[in-house]
Parts: C-alpha cells; sequence; structure tokens
C-alpha cells in the first residue's frame, strides 16, 4: 500500500482497539470462519489483517488440544496489543501484507477475514500467501457481500470490491489458487461470503 493510505487504515483500526471486540458481528464471523477453516491438528496457521486476533482466538477456543502454531500480522500496533494479551503463545507482528515477514512454505492454512478490500495491492498480498503456503496448503477469506453501514462506521465502496466470488477468484486464479467449498455468514444487515482457495502445485 502507498504510505498514505497505510497511515489512514493504522489509524482507524487503533483508535477502534479498545472496543472492537464488543462487536457481536465480528465475534460471530470469527467463530464461523474457524468452524468453516477447521485448521488441522499440529498445524501452521497465519491470519493476515488479524486485527485483535478473534479469528486466532476462535480457532484456539475451538480445538483446543490441536496444537496450532498460530500467528498473525496486522498493519495496526494498538489492535495487536489486544490480540498479544489473549494470545500469548502467538507470533503476532506489525507489517504489511505486502510483504510477510515469514518464510517460504510455513504455513498449512492462511486466512484473511473482512480485511482484504482495506488492501490496494491485492495482487501481492495474495501472491506473499502462496509464498508462503506449505504444498498442499490452503487459504480461508472472508469478504463482504453487503454491509449494515450504520454498523461498521459507515459507508464504504471498496467492501464492493470483493463482493462476489467471481471477483475474489479474479484475484485468487492469477496466483494460481482454487476454489474450494464456501459459505455465506449472516448477522443483521451483514452478509460475508466464506471461501477456501487451494494450493494449485
Amino acid at each position: 500500500m502507498e504510505d498514505d493510505q497505510l497511515d489512514a487504515v493504522r489509524r482507524r483500526f487503533d483508535a477502534r482497539a479498545e472496543e472492537y471486540d464488543s462487536s457481536a458481528m465480528h465475534a460471530a464471523l470469527a467463530g464461523a470462519v474457524a468452524a468453516f477453516a477447521a485448521a488441522a491438528a499440529d498445524g501452521a496457521v497465519l491470519d493476515v489483517g488479524t486485527g485483535t486476533g478473534l479469528v486466532l482466538r476462535a480457532m484456539a477456543d475451538r480445538f483446543p488440544a490441536a496444537g496450532l502454531a498460530m500467528s498473525g500480522i496486522d498493519l495496526a500496533p494498538r489492535m495487536l496489543e489486544v490480540a498479544r494479551h489473549h494470545l500469548p503463545g502467538a507470533d503476532l507482528r506489525t507489517g504489511d501484507a505486502t510483504s510477510l515477514p515469514f518464510d517460504d512454505r510455513s504455513f498449512d492454512l492462511v486466512t484473511c477475514v473482512v480485511a482484504l478490500h482495506l488492501m490496494s495491492d491485492t495482487q501481492a498480498v495474495v501472491g506473499e500467501w502462496t509464498r508462503v503456503l506449505r504444498p498442499g496448503g490452503r487459504v480461508v477469506t472472508a469478504t463482504f457481500m453487503t454491509s449494515d453501514a450504520a454498523a461498521h462506521g459507515g459507508s464504504n465502496p471498496d467492501r464492493e470490491r470483493f463482493d462476489t466470488m467471481e471477483k475474489v477468484s479474479a484475484v485468487m486464479s492469477v496466483v494460481g489458487l482454487r476454489p474450494g467449498r464456501q459459505e455465506v455468514f449472516r448477522h443483521g444487515g451483514d452478509a460475508v461470503l466464506i471461501a477456501k482457495w487451494l494450493d494449485g502445485e
């Protein structure tokens, strides 16, 4: 992302860090994604745009004996402070998703939950996902199909960037990720497309 856009996103979410977890929608969506992803025992998971770590926390709650190695990255350091409080054993880093600070072939699962629309260079972002995925790895995305503007601080046209399977597929296919299972999560005025993407190797 360009510096100005990065700073705007960082400021926006740092300002919400203390109250972010009070969103019933985000908590419910994290649980739905954790159930959908069904992380493998002893697997390594990376959550991109992890925020307060809700998705990783939901996975830890759902699969307490799985022995998951959990990592996350986010632009907003105050959001990550909250995540670290809840996930002291996770590897949580501040950084830009277009240049992940992780080794090649490090993860079995990459998740990105209602954050892809915030990233301008999505081709670079998903290219990084394939770099850090192990052979046979998978990606799980959650993208807004419709959203309740009042519940999310106003309207945001960027949420429409990935509001259909076809739009998400157009980005994923370039880096060799092929579509798998999908479902729609609904909460109030929000509808979120949860989709699995499989490593094409």
